[in-house]
């Protein structure tokens, strides 16, 4: 019986981070933007990056910061 191997020559490409907008961030937490924005400014809020001007919110970041707010109940 022969065993053929699959070539690794190419990498697979890693997919990219899916990205919140600060909209999709407020409607899943069911928050309002101004109180989103304040958390932001305070560093109270889940992790985000900036790409110009956009705010976007990682949601493994996302997930990582309600399992941590859970934690602390």
């Amino acid at each position: 019986m022969t065993v053929k191997t699959l070539s690794t020559h190419s990498p697979v490409p890693a997919a990219p981070p899916s990205l919140l907008t600060e909209r999709d961030l407020c409607a899943r937490l069911r928050l309002s933007p101004a109180h989103v924005q304040g958390m932001r400014r305070k560093g109270t809020g889940p992790q985000f990056v900036r790409i110009g001007k956009a705010v976007r919110y990682p949601e493994v970041a996302v997930s990582d910061w309600l399992a941590a707010l859970s934690a602390q109940r």
